[in-house]
């Protein structure tokens, strides 16, 4: 007790205002970049004493103006401290959570926002839709927000894109078209959890890629052929660097810039353009797309009315197995020049059907099926590619 009804705590705090009291956040860290601000902080907040549990792990820290980089047991560069008001880009070279104990920052913190690119903290320990923690001058003023691998932007006035929600320990880079003072309305959606919101699913198998510190935004109002559930994948020449699933909606697809990191060679660089691929994990087709797509920059929003199919194949074909011989699984490659009903069947040397691989209506494109074999025995098989019109064949050995 220090005195009347105050309690000291932790933090040496002796007073009754409830969110400055003394508490301890657990943050969890990927390989690569993080973007990250700190709701809680000790009273010394140099760089030694905030990462020094996870030293072992962090490569470098990297606010709006300034960074700093750890090397040989020290930190080299123009950033010495963390300010519990701004994002920092936290580079790691492998997973880690960092256990920080201190004060908490004030939940009406102001922020000023000048006009251009502004990376800002998020200064509460609970959920905030991202509507709802916006002011009406916000929504106004703001042209866009961009998250670690999401973003919302002001397109004619509807807020669109991934993020959704505003989430604790995190950082934004704020895209303001003015000067302006800016708070978070968090009042209303005090105690929401992530259960509230929606999640950004997942990457496909197959289909992951480091999260870079320079990332741009596609924004595509129209994806030809594509279903909800398809991914439309980004690519730097043969390099992925980015991924969004497909909604039936306006989608955003980050794409990941070089940020001088071994993680991200081959990222895209200031105006290369990214090419841009359909995925559909049910089927494994996968299909080149097409339309005008400008040159990449970092934290810019592009906005593309269409993304069109191209390469769509002339006749069917079923591409010889891979590996084979094989032992226990095979690749099954094939495609299909028009939509309509396909089978992909497995027969043993006497014309005895084992498995259908592929018993449905398909869209016309490129597909890839694994057949595993692990429950026949070794021998000749042929596998059939039939659809209403035409019928192909291969011999396909497997080995045990």
């Amino acid at each position: 007790n220090c005195g009347g009804d105050n309690l000291l705590d932790d933090c040496d705090t002796c007073d009754n205002i409830d969110w400055n009291d003394c508490e301890t956040v657990s943050i969890s860290f990927n390989d690569n970049a993080n973007l990250s601000s700190f709701y809680v902080l000790p009273e010394n907040t140099s760089l030694d004493n905030i990462f020094s549990d996870i030293s072992g792990e962090i490569l470098a820290v990297a606010g709006a103006s300034s960074a700093a980089i750890y090397e040989d047991g020290s930190w080299e560069g123009t950033l010495e401290e963390i300010d519990q008001e701004s994002g920092y880009w936290v580079v790691m070279n492998g997973s880690s959570d960092l256990s920080v104990t201190g004060t908490p920052i004030n939940p009406e913190t102001i922020y000023s926002l000048e006009q251009g690119d502004n990376l800002i903290g998020y200064p509460l320990n609970s959920y905030t839709g991202l509507l709802e923690g916006l002011s009406d001058e916000a929504e106004n003023t703001l042209i866009a927000i961009l998250g670690e691998g999401q973003s919302a932007y002001n397109y004619n006035g509807l807020w669109i894109g991934s993020l959704q929600y505003f989430s604790p320990n995190s950082g934004y880079w704020f895209i303001s078209g003015d000067s302006f003072d800016f708070s978070y309305e968090g009042s209303e959606s005090l105690g929401r959890t992530l259960s509230d919101y929606s999640v950004v699913p997942r990457n496909p198998v197959d289909y992951n890629y480091y999260q870079s510190t320079g990332q741009a935004f596609y924004y595509v109002k129209n994806i030809e052929n594509a279903v909800i559930g398809d991914w439309v994948l980004a690519y730097n020449n043969d390099v992925l660097v980015g991924a969004r699933k497909y909604t039936g909606e306006i989608i955003d697809i980050p794409v990941m810039g070089y940020d001088y990191s071994e993680f991200t060679i081959g990222y895209c660089e200031y105006d290369d353009i990214p090419e841009f691929k359909l995925y559909r994990p049910s089927t494994g087709m996968l299909n080149d797309l097409s339309g005008s797509v400008s040159g990449w920059k970092n934290h810019n929003i592009t906005v593309l009315d269409d993304l069109s199919l191209t390469n769509m194949p002339s006749e069917m074909a079923l591409e010889p197995a891979y590996p084979n011989p094989f032992n226990p699984s095979t690749s099954l490659s094939y495609t299909l020049a028009i939509d309509g009903d396909v089978k992909l069947s497995v027969y043993d040397i006497n014309g005895r059907l084992i498995e259908d691989l592929v018993n449905s209506y398909q869209s016309a494109g490129n597909y890839n099926i694994e057949w595993n074999a692990s429950s026949v025995s070794s021998g000749v098989y042929f596998v059939m590619l039939s659809t209403t019109s035409n019928a192909l064949t291969q011999k396909v050995m497997l080995i045990k």
